[in-house]
């Protein structure tokens, strides 16, 4: 009875330690599918068209609807199997996905595509023919560069051939993997979902994501490309963000204002990377004179000696009381912070470059004259909006030497994919509002 009982809190133990490994690729699906669906939805102006003489000589096959739908459950299948066999492949082939279709959504967002290759009618009353006409029903011919289909079939592939679970070494299921992958690439071609062009850009970045990634993972090389594509997100996400904000503005800014009179806009003196300072935009949830009582809340902050301020209740706050009672009341103020909002014009100094998405807070002047030698080493990289050690307890972090150990950790480990696994558990942190302050 007693190994039964060891046996059933093992398994247990096990499950929730893949749960724990899976749910960033849950989370990602969803934004992925609400980004998707809303770069479906644009009509933009004009498209890149990514045809060449070739794709007009491919003949039309309806057939070939059979290997294009199979993709759709040979992805799950994959990945589960992986999970519970194979968790090291398993890693590695949701972080390419992961990789890859967001590279793909960014281009489909800067770079809007369309092809002209389908038929106008398809002919026929077969299976196949039918499945075909309700694929064009559904299935917009924009957004087609790179061939999405195409590279998760492939980093399936990979996947496949880099594992050690009995099934991935076995030869015929191996022999059977390469060829429904080539089924299914050459179907997005005979069905004319894809151009050539977007099968072979979907290659090409496979093959730059495998050799970023195996840098990244061994010696430390291609660092240069790795922040060459920080900085390439950053961009497209200052955009988004600074879209973001300026919605926020238009909706909360007038509620800002209402309640406490002055600038919607905070705008602040920050230091960031080597020293530098520059100018840090907030959505105000302070009252105007809120730094004129700094020093007075920092007798009271969990952390000492004026090098961050972090208390359980803040007066400065826009709406937040001291009733005669004693109960302390919360207001608008407290909602922007605890919902990140006020954060949203922080894009602002993403887009033009003094800050980054993700990287250590950057200090106010006061904070900064404070630091020790081995404080600065935290301004050694540009600041971020979140951090590794605001998705490690955020308000709960009371002792200023362990915030610097996460940012210098963070530092000394940099890479792209740390910074997608802050960037997820930033949402979640968000959602759950765990350790807001």
């Amino acid at each position: 009875m007693k190994g039964n009982r060891i046996n059933m809190h093992l398994e247990k133990t096990d499950l929730r330690r893949k749960l724990r490994v899976v749910m960033p690729m849950l989370f990602f699906l969803v934004i992925y599918l609400i980004f998707f669906f809303l770069i479906e939805r644009i009509d933009a102006t004009s498209y890149y068209v990514p045809e060449v003489p070739l794709d007009h000589k491919i003949p039309f096959i309806p057939a070939f609807i059979i290997p294009y739908v199979l993709w759709f459950p040979w992805i799950p299948f994959i990945c589960l199997w992986a999970l519970f066999t194979d968790e090291k492949a398993y890693v590695r082939i949701s972080r390419f996905l992961m990789i890859g279709m967001s590279l793909f959504i960014l281009i489909s967002f800067l770079f809007p595509t369309k092809l002209n290759l389908r038929p106008e009618n398809v002919p026929g009353d077969d299976i196949c023919s039918a499945m075909v006409r309700y694929l064009h029903k559904i299935d917009t011919p924009t957004n087609v560069f790179p061939s999405i289909h195409v590279y998760d079939t492939l980093v399936l592939l990979y996947g496949v051939f880099i594992g050690e679970c009995k099934l991935f070494r076995s030869k015929v299921f191996r022999a059977f993997t390469v060829t429904l992958t080539i089924l299914i690439c050459l179907a997005t071609c005979f069905l004319k979902q894809h151009s050539i062009l977007d099968g072979i850009a979907a290659v090409i970045l496979l093959l730059l994501i495998i050799v970023i990634y195996n840098a990244a993972e061994g010696s430390g090389c291609g660092k240069k490309i790795q922040l060459a594509l920080k900085r390439l997100f950053d961009i497209f996400a200052g955009i988004i963000g600074s879209v973001i904000a300026l919605i926020l503005i238009l909706i909360l800014g007038p509620i800002i204002k209402a309640q406490s009179p002055g600038p919607i806009i905070f705008i602040q003196e920050r230091v960031g990377k080597n020293g530098k300072h520059f100018r840090a935009y907030k959505l105000r949830s302070m009252q105007r004179d809120a730094d004129a009582h700094r020093d007075e809340l920092n007798i009271q902050s969990k952390v000492k000696d004026g090098l961050m301020l972090n208390v359980d209740f803040d007066p400065r706050i826009i709406g937040n009381k001291i009733l005669p009672d004693g109960t302390r009341k919360r207001g608008f103020g407290e909602f922007l912070r605890k919902t990140s909002l006020d954060e949203f014009p922080q894009f602002f100094n993403v887009l033009i470059g003094n800050m980054s998405t993700v990287g250590p807070r950057p200090p106010t002047l006061d904070e900064y004259a404070k630091y020790s030698e081995h404080h600065r080493e935290r301004l050694a990289v540009k600041p971020g909006i979140t951090g590794l050690w605001q998705v490690s307890g955020r308000s709960e972090i009371t002792d200023f030497e362990e915030v610097v150990r996460l940012d210098t950790e963070y530092i000394h480990h940099w890479n792209l994919l740390l910074d997608l696994k802050i960037l997820i558990k930033t949402i979640i942190v968000v959602i759950t509002r765990k350790g807001s302050k």
